[in-house]
């Protein structure tokens, strides 16, 4: 059996270990109760200074998701969770992407009491997306460049890609 001592002790080397931030705040005025240390990480500011301004994470959204960052929080006051993609300027003028997602916690009368959420800095994952983007869009370019029809067909020959010269001698399109 584990202390009390011993058990947050190792809920702190378990959250300590993960990438993702896991955050807890009032629902009334969101005073930060819990961050764990991976805010560090995503934002470049330590859980003592999210501590000392509970609005810092808001002051850090970037301005254009603002609108969006609202939007969340009105949906998790009407649903009871939210999960919402926003961009979040960091202590170094960086600007993450971070996927949030979020519950309350009701009081024994069914008023809010808590926000529970985990961050998770997703900035990487889009970046690749976006280079696998503009890659098949740099192929597409290409095949469509070549003089001659030019498909290419899945497992069941269905069409995958058809090129222009392809779809102008038959009048087929994906």
């Amino acid at each position: 059996s584990l202390d009390l001592g011993n058990f947050k002790r190792r809920l702190n080397e378990i959250l300590s270990s993960v990438n993702d931030v896991v955050w807890a705040c009032t629902a009334n005025n969101y005073k930060m109760l819990f961050i764990s240390s991976a805010c560090q990480k995503v934002s470049g500011y330590s859980p003592a200074e999210f501590y000392a301004d509970s609005n810092l994470w808001f002051k850090r959204v970037h301005p254009d998701d603002k609108e969006k960052m609202t939007n969340a929080i009105a949906e998790l006051q009407h649903n009871g969770s939210a999960e919402t993609e926003y961009r979040v300027i960091d202590k170094q003028g960086q600007t993450k992407i971070v996927l949030d997602k979020s519950s309350l916690s009701y009081d024994e009368q069914g008023n809010p009491k808590e926000i529970h959420g985990v961050a998770t800095d997703i900035t990487g994952l889009r970046e690749s997306e976006q280079k696998f983007l503009s890659y098949t869009l740099h192929i597409a370019k290409i095949l469509d460049a070549i003089t001659d029809g030019f498909i290419t067909l899945d497992k069941e020959w269905r069409f995958t890609y058809i090129n222009k010269v392809f779809q102008k001698i038959t009048n087929k399109s994906t």
